[in-house]
């Protein structure tokens, strides 16, 4: 599946990626045309919302950092 990073390039978006390959059954497998490419175990998984859920988790938390 392909994901649209709202993370820029850097440091943050390599954060991004580093903590959603921690998540059960998903694996970042690269970057097509600014858009994260994921391996998933599971297609029947509501992956993409997982993965908005934690993209939006991590802009808080590096807002009130």
């Amino acid at each position: 599946m392909v994901y649209p990073v709202r993370f820029p390039p850097g440091r943050w978006r390599n954060m991004f990626a580093a903590l959603t390959s921690l998540l059960p059954g998903t694996v970042p497998a690269g970057d097509q045309n600014g858009q994260f490419v994921y391996h998933c175990l599971d297609v029947d998984q509501p992956v993409a919302l997982q993965l908005a859920a934690e993209e939006t988790a991590l802009a808080q938390a590096i807002c009130h950092a």
